[in-house]
């Protein structure tokens, strides 16, 4: 008797994306790249009967470029669909060599009031030292209807660093009691529903959303010590009172 064929995935427990962003800071006197790629490959299905779904190319555009302290960012508000397990994802810069390579997976056993049910982890590619000094990844979309926030923050070794590769990945979620600590990660935040403006069209603007978290979080990659998390929980703090959900 042959076994039942899979179940196709809830869409609630898909991670719907809205928004990729990236952030480089190339090293001083460094030109940015003109543009990025980014490549997202889902997995296959579980079970293991079906081919996995092909692979998702979307451009990231150069949206802004500091002359003074050369750091790009490169944004897609492309939508995508990503089933669980997993999904792989590459970020190559314009001559399509890697930069960033990474995941986003969804959490086991998570419930419906769990926060988040998807998870980012991601390291620089082989030779990317050589492009960018620090990045900076953030994804914004939602799952199961609830808004959903993925970063991640990477700052490559100085030399006398290199010893010691990266510096320390902290997991877990951002929070007040971080303050102070250079060896920053923000990862996987879902935030509380007057965490999130709208624009003057009344709708939400997922690249100022995006700008929004992404200016806190490469101060406090890029500072240094005392003040990158910090600063960036105070500027939240600081304009929860006037702002509110308004995603769908």
């Amino acid at each position: 008797m042959d076994d039942a064929p899979p179940l196709p995935p809830d869409p609630g427990s898909c991670l719907e994306v809205r928004l990729f962003y990236v952030r480089l800071s190339p090293h001083a006197g460094g030109a940015p790249p003109p543009r990025l790629a980014l490549e997202l490959r889902p997995a296959a299905p579980a079970g293991g009967c079906d081919a996995p779904a092909p692979s998702i190319l979307l451009p990231l555009r150069l949206d802004r470029h500091d002359a003074a302290t050369g750091e790009a960012t490169y944004v897609s508000t492309a939508a995508a669909r990503l089933a669980p397990p997993a999904a792989a994802f590459e970020v190559a810069d314009h001559r399509g060599a890697a930069l960033l390579r990474g995941s986003l997976l969804r959490r086991s056993g998570v419930k419906a009031d769990d926060s988040p049910a998807w998870e980012i982890d991601c390291a620089p590619a082989a030779g990317a030292a050589a492009s960018a000094s620090a990045f900076e990844v953030y994804v914004a979309g939602c799952c199961g209807g609830e808004p959903t926030v993925l970063t991640r923050a990477l700052r490559l070794a100085t030399p006398e660093e290199a010893a010691g590769g990266l510096v320390r990945r902290r997991p877990g979620a951002l929070t007040a009691g971080d303050e102070g600590d250079n060896d920053m990660n923000t990862s996987n935040m879902q935030y509380p529903e007057a965490w999130y403006s709208d624009d003057d069209d009344g709708q939400l603007s997922w690249f100022n959303a995006g700008v929004r978290v992404g200016v806190g979080i490469g101060l406090g990659v890029c500072v240094g010590v005392g003040i990158g998390v910090g600063l960036l929980m105070r500027s939240y703090q600081a304009t929860t009172r006037s702002l509110k959900r308004r995603f769908f």
